[in-house]
């Protein structure tokens, strides 16, 4: 499984076929909105972003070379994922639904494959803006996510 991510995010990273980014949120924003009202639909939103930016910045060192610093967006990566499952699992039963039945594995793929996915192609997308129009890929927004998320490491290391 993490190895196809890892192909998918590095192909993405490489070449991005994907529509022009409109607007992308910040992941603060949807932080400070979550921490304001508490809505579980917020947090696994700021979750999944989390996923798919480190799972952006590791395409991006696949393709530089830097294997090493890869792996390590890559378990990141992993890590937020699992967390956003958790949290969907968490509404689901707030909300009285069943269980999914599907196994783990076969919900995790198509968490990445739905959602997780598109939002690394959303910030391929935005680091070649970017890079058109300062010469750097980590810029603005997704620069801005990728520190927000760091932030979050300390409170996910500890869950």
């Amino acid at each position: 499984m993490k190895i196809r991510n890892l192909v998918c995010c590095l192909a993405i990273a490489a070449h991005g076929h994907v529509s022009a980014v409109e607007s992308i949120t910040p992941v603060q924003e949807l932080l400070e909105k979550y921490l304001v009202n508490g809505d579980r639909v917020v947090l696994g939103t700021v979750l999944e972003r989390c996923s798919a930016v480190f799972g952006y910045v590791a395409g991006m060192l696949l393709n530089s070379g830097s294997s090493g610093l890869a792996e390590k967006n890559i378990l990141l990566s992993d890590r937020f994922q699992e967390l956003a499952l958790g949290n969907a699992d968490l509404i689901d039963k707030q909300l009285g639904l069943k269980p999914d039945a599907r196994s783990h594995d076969d919900r995790k793929t198509a968490k990445f494959e739905k959602t997780i996915m598109p939002m690394v192609q959303m910030y391929a997308e935005e680091g070649k803006m970017n890079y058109r129009r300062s010469g750097l890929y980590f810029e603005g927004v997704v620069k801005a996510d990728i520190v927000s998320c760091t932030r979050l490491l300390p409170m996910i290391k500890s869950s």
